[in-house]
């Protein structure tokens, strides 16, 4: 609904309808929807209360009776999109698992490699340990002889 239709309604100017919200310190702004611009049911009964006491309170109950059907309409309306999010979300939430699956199997996969490799690794670092220490002992060649007088041997 517009300002304009429940102001046609009660039976009073748009101008008259605004002084009335602004001398009870309602802004209209916390009475429209942000989406659409136009009044919530909400707020065309709050206005229509304002005028509640102005003599035709046919209109007011017409006023709310309107925008109680307009509740209901578009809550039949949002319960069908509900109804579609929550069967995509529940698409999306089983392809999530999906992936989560696809994800702790290659977690797993890749915890064996890495220790398959630290094995390797082990391995590696221990014959190299054992060919530095054959190489610390003395080597008798062809200069040896040199060696053996000095007293290193």
């Amino acid at each position: 609904m517009t300002v304009r239709e429940v102001a046609a309604e009660l039976g009073v100017s748009v101008p008259t309808l605004y002084r009335r919200l602004k001398a009870e310190g309602i802004d209209i702004k916390g009475l429209r929807d942000g989406d659409t611009g136009s009044l919530t049911a909400e707020g065309a009964s709050i206005i229509a209360a304002l005028f509640s006491g102005s003599g035709d309170d046919k209109a007011v109950r017409d006023i709310i009776g309107g925008a109680s059907q307009g509740v209901a309409h578009d809550t039949a309306c949002d319960d069908t999109a509900l109804q579609v999010e929550a069967a995509v979300l529940r698409v999306k939430l089983e392809a999530a698992e999906g992936e989560a699956g696809r994800l702790r199997a290659e977690v797993d996969s890749l915890k064996a490699e890495r220790d398959r490799l630290l094995t390797l690794l082990e391995g590696e670092q221990r014959q190299r340990v054992q060919l530095l220490e054959d190489g610390n002992q003395r080597r008798r060649g062809w200069f040896g002889w040199f060696r053996r007088g000095r007293g290193t041997d």
